[in-house]
């Protein structure tokens, strides 16, 4: 594998943030006309499916369409408005582990295969993120509202359009959708890549732990796999400083998102709802994206542990006295653990996502508790 081939993912996220207008001077956001007529239509959006779900008159299973509305909006709105102040630690963070990974591939083939891995799952993760975000935000949004809108006297621009106000708003909506479907794509490629930078960190580690046991070939000279760990460990609290927030709204709202687009399947499966096949897309795709963040998450706490057995596992006892201390320093830094975390509260990894899915599930049991009061 080429350099061209090692570099293949940082040249997408690169150009993911080049037309997101993060790599431009200044804040990227206000350079970005596009994004913040997107951000504008988030709320827009998010103001009239909340006054959706508060209008009297409407059934139980329309305010869940309306709250499904809201929260997939706010996700979408809180990454738009959280990742353009994240420039210039994400291009640090972004060199630094460009630079880890080639003089890891330049040390043994192996590391080339883990990456090849990485690339396609950078590539399958951008599909399922993308996924999501089109069809959340765009196909699904679109039909609801124009089924759905009757209720916008909360939008100030009524007041200055004297003609049919509704079907310019429809009009207004589908435009600005079709007009912020691009940042909607980079957004996107920029998550799965964030994905990739996890992934091809822990690709590095468990390249370390191999060529710790002599795996593949002669040891690489120790000081220079110290070198090479605490370089990781500083990648790991740089990704946990950048990203963990991010991460902990992305599960915060997936377990809600996972909730109600299960209750809203259930609900089209009882009552026969030709859009049934939409809301069971719909849900397969919120299970689909958290999924991807916890086995990142994993994959980090993992190799850690792995690379924790290797430190023990080395024959310390036939090096010098100067390598005995500098196996310590490794076997100290790598028991202090991988992982990415906020702020101590929760580790993202799969007993994470696990809890998620059993807290949606409760939930569900909740709406339809509350439906059946609702109904009575």
């Amino acid at each position: 594998m080429g350099k061209e081939a090692v570099e293949e993912p940082f040249l997408w996220l690169e150009r993911a943030l080049k037309y997101l207008g993060l790599l431009e001077q200044g804040p990227g956001w206000r350079g970005n006309i596009i994004t913040i007529i997107n951000i504008l239509a988030q709320t827009s959006l998010m103001v009239a499916s909340f006054a959706r779900a508060l209008e009297e008159g409407v059934t139980f299973s329309e305010r869940i369409e309306a709250v499904l509305i809201y929260v997939s909006n706010f996700h979408l709105f809180a990454k738009m408005v959280v990742l353009p102040f994240r420039r210039p630690g994400l291009l640090g963070l972004i060199s630094r582990i460009r630079r880890v990974v080639i003089e890891s591939a330049s040390y043994h083939p192996r590391f080339n295969k883990l990456l090849k891995r990485n690339i396609l799952f950078t590539k399958l993760g951008f599909f399922v993120v993308a996924g999501n975000f089109t069809f959340m935000h765009l196909v699904a949004n679109i039909s609801s509202i124009i089924k759905y809108m009757d209720n916008i006297y909360a939008l100030p621009f009524q007041f200055y359009v004297p003609f049919d106000i509704k079907s310019h708003f429809y009009l207004a909506c589908i435009y600005t959708y079709l007009i912020s479907f691009a940042p909607i794509l980079n957004l996107a490629l920029v998550t799965s890549l964030l994905i990739s930078l996890v992934v091809q960190t822990s690709a590095a580690v468990s390249y370390l732990s191999e060529r710790l046991r002599g795996v593949g070939g002669p040891s690489v000279d120790l000081s220079s796999v110290i070198s090479l760990h605490q370089e990781i460990i500083r990648i790991v609290y740089g990704l946990n400083h950048l990203l963990s927030d991010l991460l902990y709204i992305e599960f915060l709202i997936s377990s809600l998102q996972i909730c109600i687009a299960g209750y809203q399947l259930l609900i089209g499966k009882r009552e026969g709802d030709p859009r049934t096949p939409v809301y069971c897309f719909i849900f397969v795709l919120t299970l689909l994206v958290p999924v991807l963040f916890s086995l990142c998450g994993n994959e980090i706490k993992l190799q850690g542990e792995r690379l924790l057995d290797a430190s023990y596992d080395n024959d310390w006892y036939l090096l010098s006295t100067q390598d005995q201390a500098r196996l310590q320093v490794l076997l100290t830094e790598a028991g202090r653990g991988l992982s990415l975390s906020y702020k101590g509260l929760v580790t993202f990894d799969m007993v994470l996502y696990s809890q998620v899915v059993k807290t949606s599930y409760s939930l569900v049991a909740m709406l339809e508790t509350m439906e059946t009061m609702a109904d009575n």
